[in-house]
């Protein structure tokens, strides 16, 4: 289905995750896993750990999917880090519970500094590019050639938007509405509209 057209034809990504739409699962574990992960590891679990909290993450938002209302939460991003914050305290809950168990009082300690000092979202430059990125490989396909080309030349490799116009024979106004409906594509797929 293409975007180009005035009319929105292409739902956003929540309308379609509530619909239950297994593409739409498939695009956001896809979009949104390698960011999870890159949380859990900079909140120090190991590996192993970050793959299981990961998936409590997913399943609890694929639970609470309805309840998403970006003018609560902000966006899906904000969102789901708001569910992965919390699914790693739990994680660190039960370990420190292990630990009490076994009565070690430095691990203990480790594990509570851990996990109250998760609040801001570790998201880095480089972490939020590979997301931007990764939603604009999955949106690419709803788009004319010549509309992803001009808002690739345009926003991507931040050519001059009138010598992009005279050489692929558009309107300086065409190309900007090409950067505009790839963007706000972009937003949708990203859950940020």
């Amino acid at each position: 289905m293409l975007y180009d057209s005035t009319s929105s034809e292409c739902t956003s990504l929540i309308m379609r995750l509530r619909e239950n739409d297994s593409l739409a699962w498939n695009q956001f574990v896809e979009l949104y896993a390698p960011l999870v992960f890159h949380w859990c590891n900079e909140c120090k679990l190991q590996s192993c750990d970050a793959a299981d909290v990961m998936q409590d993450v997913f399943a609890k938002a694929a639970r609470s999917i309805h309840k998403f209302q970006s003018h609560q939460s902000g966006s899906l991003r904000g969102w789901l880090w708001t569910i992965t914050q919390n699914q790693i305290k739990d994680f660190w809950r039960k370990q420190n519970r292990a630990a009490n168990a076994a009565g070690g009082t430095e691990a203990n300690f480790r594990m509570a500094q851990v996990a109250d000092n998760i609040n801001d979202e570790p998201t880095t430059e480089f972490e939020t590019s590979r997301l931007l990125h990764r939603a604009l490989e999955q949106i690419e396909a709803d788009f004319q050639p010549q509309t992803w080309t001009a808002f690739w030349r345009s926003a991507i490799e931040g050519q001059n938007t009138a010598w992009i116009a005279e050489d692929m024979k558009l309107s300086v106004n065409s190309d900007r509405q090409a950067k505009s409906r790839v963007l706000r594509r972009q937003r949708e797929q990203l859950g940020e509209i």
